[in-house]
């Protein structure tokens, strides 16, 4: 193989590296962007009367979004979803309150309260990140508020195994052919001062 095929197989080798995307993670969660326009695959605990999936300022992205807006006391959605335990997982979401007093609102990975708000102030989507770890072969995964004078709004669900190894970066992949290029244009210099 002549240098610049050599040359050229590098750049495309870190070319490919530095713009392939990274094999993303399955999310466990099923409709946690509530994208069928209903709690298929939630189930919900309480007054179903005040929560819902609506579009609109509802969703943080795609078409539709989750909304709470019970009153006097919490309605309930939760997911069982299949972990092992020992593992790490990445639970997120984004979430946002119109604001207003009696609302309260609390979030629970396996029975472990995350996030518990009482009388918050109005907040736009808030993404979430926690990494928790599974104690059973399956994980409830529950959101409970209520929104006496408007509504909580709740997009994004999502449960991914953690990464425990560290994912290449791309510009260290292009250093490195570039490193490659470089070392192979120095050898082709050498070779043609001699």
């Amino acid at each position: 193989m002549t240098t610049i095929n050599k040359t050229g197989a590098a750049l495309v080798l870190a070319l490919t590296c530095a713009f392939t995307p990274l094999a993303a993670h399955a999310n466990l969660v099923r409709n946690g962007g509530f994208e069928t326009g209903n709690f298929t695959n939630w189930t919900i605990l309480g007054d179903p009367r005040f929560i819902g999936v609506d579009g609109g300022s509802d969703a943080r992205s795609g078409a539709y979004g989750a909304y709470f807006g019970a009153l006097g006391s919490d309605t309930t959605i939760t997911q069982l979803i299949p972990t092992t335990p020992g593992k790490e997982y990445s639970f997120q979401f984004d979430l946002k309150n119109d604001g207003g007093v009696h609302n309260d609102f609390s979030v629970f990975f396996g029975g472990r309260a995350l996030i518990k708000m009482v009388d918050a102030n109005g907040f736009s989507f808030t993404h979430y990140y926690f990494n928790e770890t599974a104690s059973d072969p399956f994980t409830a995964i529950q959101f409970s508020g209520r929104q006496d004078p408007a509504y909580y709004e709740l997009d994004n669900v999502s449960v991914t195994p953690a990464s425990t190894v560290p994912e290449p970066n791309s510009l260290a992949a292009l250093g490195v052919g570039a490193v490659c290029i470089g070392a192979a244009a120095l050898r082709r210099k050498r070779r043609s001062n001699r």
